[in-house]
């Protein structure tokens, strides 16, 4: 998993060399930025990165890098001297030293323009412009590392690329910390009209000194570097509406299914409103996480499942024991008094055909007692007692009679239903 690590890049600025015009940013109000400081606005102009170009630390500033650091310095970008303590991050809230007002693209350098607001920066820099010394800058942001792989060797080098750029600020720092030195520096510039003040005016390089044909390239590339700024707006553009678009193509199923779901006619957005506002309630009540709510009644659904289940069998026990009220005294008594029981109560769960209403049940158990049951009981019934004795009548046994020991099928159907404790 990629992790975000804090980019803190130091870069050397020499004050000496020639430097572009940077234009002001259109959204700045400059009427009120400089408020107490209109005569003498005080501006620094330096390079802040160059593609192509590889730090001491292995960063590689390439397009990606460059461009993401530009766009994000007109979101109104500022520095101070040196950096947050690291412990400090989460809650320091300093003042800028810096204020970070435009910025341009000329060939592979990215320029910058800084307005130093009146107080001790401002002198400082203007001292250290006035005896030839430098004056260091510091990206600071995170993004995620990831190492270069070299082609020959196919194997991870030491150089890097900072991948999800956030900016944070680009604050002024000591120049023995700098791990990128450019080969050109910074200049003083001012952008009010009127005179310029004699400790500055001796340092600022003006156009007119600028050689004809370095002044044409820089024009050419300035050029440039608009068209290709504009082309890489244009093609952000283009990629975030084709996001949106597959957005849009993703919501439209989803709206679809919804609608066949509901209903062409219904209002979806307050029928999806009201479900929503239920299912909260419901989880409330619940006393569960909304994304839990399926879960928490699919359970509730099977608990009340089960405990129906357990109170028809208990039903279904309770109507075959009401029918059998034998008093089974041996094992083996209790155990065929059990089988049959048991044979019968299978019987009658397969005739219910799943309607477990008391009322069907009771119907049900009674026309199988009266069909076949009771006879089949009174087999049980007569097992249970043992062998009855055989007292022959007085009167003469009929001749038609040509097995009198023989019990007839309607006297044992007689005291089936007696011991049996038929209803009927």
């Amino acid at each position: 998993m990629s992790e975000r690590i804090v980019i803190s890049e130091t870069q050397l600025q020499p004050l000496k060399g020639q430097f572009p015009d940077i234009p002001t940013y259109p959204h700045v109000d400059t009427v009120l930025l400089y408020q107490g400081d209109e005569t003498n606005p005080f501006h620094v102009t330096l390079p802040i990165a160059e593609i192509g170009r590889v730090s001491d630390n292995g960063l590689e500033y390439d397009e990606e890098l460059v461009t993401a650091i530009a766009e994000q310095m007109s979101n109104g970008a500022g520095g101070i001297r040196g950096h947050i303590p690291d412990d400090q991050l989460s809650t320091a809230y300093p003042v800028d030293d810096v204020h970070w007002i435009g910025h341009q693209l000329i060939g592979q350098t990215l320029w910058a323009k800084g307005y130093i607001p009146p107080g001790q920066t401002r002198e400082d820099i203007r001292m250290k412009k006035a005896r030839g010394g430098n004056i260091a800058t510091s990206i600071f942001g995170d993004a995620v590392k990831e190492f270069v792989v070299a082609e020959a060797s196919k194997s991870r080098s030491r150089t890097w690329k900072a991948r999800q750029f956030q900016l944070e600020q680009i604050d002024l720092a000591p120049t023995k910390r700098a791990a990128l030195k450019n080969r050109t520096g910074f200049v003083i510039t001012r952008e009010m009209e009127g005179e310029m003040p004699p400790e500055v005016k001796d340092n600022v390089v003006q156009v007119s000194d600028v050689p004809e044909p370095i002044r044409e390239q820089i024009i050419r590339e300035s050029d440039l570097a608009k068209k290709v700024e504009r082309l890489a707006e244009m093609e952000t553009r283009v990629a975030e509406l084709d996001g949106q678009v597959s957005e849009l193509v993703q919501y439209k199923q989803i709206v679809m299914e919804i609608r066949s779901t509901l209903g062409k006619d219904t209002d979806t957005a307050a029928a999806v409103a009201e479900q929503h506002k239920m299912a909260a309630t419901l989880a409330e009540m619940l006393g569960v996480e909304y994304s839990n709510i399926t879960i928490t009644v699919s359970e509730m659904h099977e608990s009340i499942k089960e405990l129906k289940q357990k109170e028809f069998d208990s039903a279904v026990t309770a109507t075959v024991s009401e029918l059998t009220k034998w008093d089974a005294k041996t094992d083996a008594g209790k155990a065929q008094v059990d089988a049959f029981r048991k044979t019968f109560k299978r019987t009658l769960i397969s005739e219910l055909k799943g309607d477990q209403t008391p009322e069907k049940l009771a119907e049900i158990a009674q026309k199988l007692w009266d069909d076949e049951y009771s006879v089949i009981g009174a087999a049980v019934v007569s097992s249970l007692s043992g062998p009855g004795a055989f007292v022959p009548p007085k009167a003469p046994i009929s001749s038609g009679s040509s097995n009198p020991s023989r019990i007839s099928d309607e006297m044992l159907a007689t005291e089936g239903k007696r011991y049996g404790g038929s209803k009927n």
